[in-house]
C-alpha cells in the first residue's frame, strides 16, 4: 500500500485585534510666560526665513541652502531651549499609583532616557523651567546627532523615491539635512535615545502634543512629499527645479502641522492603530496505508 499525505485545515479562530498600549506621553510645553509666547513666535520667523530667501534658494540652491542651514538650526535649538523639557525629565500622567513593594508610580506617565552627558534625571519640568545650564548639553548633542544619523537614510529614501540618482547629490543631502533638523531636533531634545519613543516615532503613534513638536515633524513629512507634485509639470518655471519646491513644501508641511495637528486640534491625540494577530494554517501529515494492485 502506498503511503500518501493529506494536508487538512484545522479550524482558526477568528483574528483578533487589540490596541497598541502607549508608552511615550505628549511632550510638554513649559509652563512660563517666554515659552507660552515664543512657541507661536517662532514658526512665522522661521518660515519667514525660508520666504525671504526663496529667490536666492531658487538662482542657487546649494549654496543658499548651506547658508541657511546654521540660521534653521540655531531657530530650532532657541524653541528647543526656551520651550520644550530637556532629555531626562520626568513626565508622569494621570493618578499616582502603587506599584510592587510599595513603590509611588504615577499611571501613563514615562521618563524619558537622557541623551550622554545630560543632568537632571528624575527631575521634575517645574525644577528645569529655569535651570538654563541643564538645558545646554542636551542641546547640543540633539543637534550632533541630528545633523550625524538622520540625514544618510532620508537622502537613501528620497533617491529611492525618486530623486536624481547620479546628479544633484549635494542638492539632496542638504535638503535631507534641512528636513532633519526640522524635524528630529526637537524630538531628540525631547525624548533622547529612548528605543520606546523612537518605535513610536517610526510607527508615527506619538501624541501629538501643545508645543507643536511632533505635529511639525509630520507636516513637515507630508508637505515635503506633496512638493514634488510641481516638478514633473510642464510649466518651464526656474523654481520647479530640485529641490526647490520639496523644501518649501516640507517648511509649509510643518508650520501647519505645528498649528493645526499640535496647538489647535489634536493636542494630546494620536492616531489610534490596530495589531492584528494572525495564525498560519497548520498541515497534519496523515499517513494512510496505499492499496497494493489486486
Amino acid at each position: 500500500m502506498a503511503m500518501s499525505a493529506v494536508a487538512t485545515k484545522t479550524t482558526s479562530p477568528p483574528p483578533t485585534f487589540h490596541t497598541i498600549t502607549p508608552t511615550t506621553p505628549p511632550i510638554s510645553l513649559l509652563q512660563t510666560d517666554v515659552a507660552r509666547r515664543y512657541t507661536h513666535v517662532h514658526t512665522p520667523i522661521l518660515l519667514g526665513l525660508y520666504v525671504l530667501r526663496f529667490n536666492a534658494l531658487v538662482a542657487d540652491p546649494v549654496s543658499t541652502m548651506l547658508n541657511d542651514l546654521p540660521y534653521v538650526a540655531l531657530l530650532q535649538l532657541t524653541f528647543c531651549l526656551l520651550c520644550l523639557p530637556p532629555a531626562g525629565t520626568a513626565v508622569a500622567s494621570g493618578n499616582a499609583e502603587k506599584g510592587a513593594g510599595g513603590n509611588t508610580k504615577a499611571s501613563g506617565g514615562s521618563l524619558r532616557r537622557k541623551l550622554p552627558g545630560a543632568t537632571g534625571v528624575g527631575k521634575s519640568t517645574k525644577d528645569q523651567d529655569g535651570s538654563f545650564s541643564n538645558k545646554i548639553a542636551p542641546s547640543i548633542l540633539s543637534l550632533i546627532l541630528s545633523v550625524v544619523l538622520p540625514p544618510l537614510p532620508v537622502t537613501v529614501l528620497t533617491i529611492l523615491m525618486g530623486a536624481p540618482t547620479t546628479t544633484h547629490l549635494p542638492h539632496t543631502l542638504l535638503l535631507a539635512m534641512h528636513l532633519s533638523i526640522l524635524t528630529t531636533l526637537p524630538l531628540f531634545y525631547t525624548h533622547g535615545v529612548s528605543s520606546s519613543a523612537w518605535y513610536e516615532i517610526t510607527c508615527l503613534y506619538l501624541p501629538f502634543d501643545g508645543a507643536g513638536a511632533w505635529g511639525g515633524s509630520v507636516g513637515a513629512i507630508v508637505g515635503a512629499w506633496l512638493g514634488a507634485v510641481p516638478i514633473p509639470l510642464d510649466w518651464d518655471r526656474e523654481w520647479q527645479k530640485w529641490p526647490v519646491t520639496v523644501l518649501m513644501g516640507a517648511v509649509g508641511g510643518w508650520a501647519l502641522g505645528k498649528a493645526i495637528l499640535g496647538v489647535l486640534f489634536w493636542k494630546g491625540r494620536r492616531w489610534e492603530m490596530d495589531e492584528l494577530e494572525e495564525k498560519e494554517w497548520q498541515y497534519i501529515e496523515d499517513d494512510q496505508p496505499e492499496k497494493k494492485d489486486q
